[in-house]
């Protein structure tokens, strides 16, 4: 969808601009409202538009100056001035900035329709040429960083380069919590995301989706990825919405390559990814072995009901540390010493689906475990939650009702069978199964109903701005808000609100 910035310093023509133009019969969404070119400046660091639709003469800073600015950084960007001066010097400025229409207030509504038609077009014309260029550089990359490179995509990346990789972080739990269309979706759109992310501190760069929620990127030199602050990835993930996060790897110092050199990059990054995972908190501190992975294994089982698990456990963790069998070997111990935990527990274990369930789900959690730590952190915990359990009567419909209840209340908040662990006794992916079992739902698809409910009834509240509904209902991202709520109720949040009975005529708080 095409997305439009709204610059107008007076106010109840900004409020009437946002609230009552029919922009979801034009297939426009309107991104933000501001009152000045300043303020305008700030918002494009953080989110992208298309369109820019301005008042000339703005407190501040004007809006011939403001776009100047904005189409030397964003120059696909297109402009719709809007003036109630006969200025030929404004004018004459706007024709040398390419404007698409130069309209007089009180806005004409077929006019403007009209010169957002013709942005449109416009837009479609440089997306097309964009598109396929980039598609190219795209294919030249992937082909670099896999080894299969020839000159021809050696040229596509002339010069030095950063070339860096971003991960989602829990990547896993999305896949398999979520629909194929939502996954494909989310990785899409945090692909565009990231690629304003670097739009905004680079000129030239290329961001690829591998698979498992990786991207690989090469950037020019102009900005270093690697000197980002946490503001910087926070900016990112607020900017993508739905309790995301990432994860950057770059190598030590971060030295700019050719392309020749982008496969050898990103087998250093793979590897340097693998290193982390062997990260271990108790490693010095234990002795080796001297014992191979199986016999450690052996060993633990023995005492997996003594009070010495622990310390067996540590013992197993730091041999893993010091022989480094490999990941897929390592995660398949762990999940054979969860298995023989959850075998202790007899209603669990009576071969039925909820318990096959919850194994396979168990598999990939523990796939998606970061490090060392962090799985020995999940076998401890699994420990404790499965011990807990003994004491939970009846078949889980109390804690079903309780989780209900806990959603119900903080629904704003990010929920997950992650999070739940911590205010309940049962281990997440446990958590996750027997919400389903119980209700016929996950618990991402109760939590989204829970928002969008509440996010009907203040719909109804015509001096609440749709931002803030999204964010009082739980969503950082007002783009993904109004998506999740236009799948839902067929309709924009916009488009819902003015549908209300008795709501012809009112205004409505302004978007900005």
């Amino acid at each position: 969808m095409i997305r439009i910035g709204i610059v107008e310093d007076e106010r109840l023509l900004l409020e009437d601009l946002v609230n009552h133009v029919d922009w979801d019969a034009w297939d426009i969404e309107v991104a933000f409202a501001e009152r000045n070119g300043a303020q305008v400046l700030r918002r494009m660091s953080r989110e992208y538009v298309d369109i820019i639709l301005t008042d000339i003469r703005m407190p501040v800073m004007d809006g011939i100056t403001m776009s100047e600015q904005i189409q030397k950084r964003y120059p696909h960007v297109q402009f719709i001035f809007l003036t109630s001066y006969d200025d030929v010097s404004f004018t004459k400025s706007a024709i040398q900035l390419n404007a698409v229409a130069y309209l007089s207030k009180p806005v004409n509504m077929n006019e403007l329709h009209s010169a957002v038609q013709e942005a449109g077009r416009r837009l479609e014309m440089i997306s097309s040429a964009e598109y396929g260029a980039r598609l190219f550089r795209e294919e030249q990359l992937i082909r670099l960083v896999g080894g299969m490179g020839d000159d021809e995509a050696v040229d596509t990346f002339p010069g030095s380069w950063q070339v860096f990789c971003v991960q989602i972080v829990n990547f896993l739990s999305i896949y398999h919590t979520r629909s194929a269309a939502e996954v494909k979706w989310l990785t899409t759109e945090i692909k565009n995301r990231l690629m304003y992310f670097l739009s905004c501190r680079c000129e030239n760069f290329c961001a690829v989706y591998l698979s498992k929620g990786e991207y690989i990127v090469a950037a020019d030199g102009i900005y270093d990825f690697s000197e980002m602050t946490g503001e910087d990835e926070q900016e990112l993930a607020d900017s993508v919405g739905t309790n995301v996060s990432f994860h950057f790897y770059f190598m030590h110092g971060n030295p700019l390559i050719g392309a020749e050199q982008f496969r050898d990059r990103y087998h250093d990054l793979t590897q340097l990814k693998e290193d982390g995972f062997y990260q271990y908190s108790h490693a010095d501190s234990l002795e080796k072995s001297g014992k191979t992975i199986q016999e450690c294994t052996r060993f633990l089982m023995k005492h997996i009901d003594d009070e010495s698990f622990s310390d067996a456990l540590e013992h197993w963790f730091s041999s893993v540390r010091q022989l480094r069998p490999g990941r897929r070997g390592v995660v398949s111990e762990c999940y054979s010493i969860c298995e023989a935990l959850l075998n202790r527990m007899p209603y669990l274990s009576g071969g039925t689906e909820f318990s096959g369930y919850d194994r396979h789900d168990m598999l990939h959690m523990l796939e998606e475990l970061q490090d060392l730590d962090a799985l020995e952190q999940y076998i401890l915990s699994l420990k404790q939650n499965l011990h807990a359990a003994q004491n939970e009567p009846g078949d889980g419909q109390d804690t079903v009702r309780q989780i209900i209840q806990h959603i119900n209340q903080h629904y704003p908040e990010a929920i997950s069978a992650e999070t739940l662990t911590k205010d309940f006794y049962l281990a997440s992916n446990t958590i996750r199964a027997l919400f389903k079992q119980k209700t016929g739902k996950t618990i991402h698809e109760y939590l989204t109903e829970v928002r969008l409910e509440k996010a009907r009834q203040l719909l109804a509240d015509p001096e609440l701005r749709i931002k803030e509904i999204a964010v009082r209902t739980g969503y950082r991202n007002v783009s993904y808000f109004c998506k999740v709520f236009a799948d839902i109720y067929g309709v924009s949040p916009m488009s819902y609100r003015l549908q209300l009975p008795g709501r012809n005529g009112v205004h409505y708080a302004s978007e900005e």
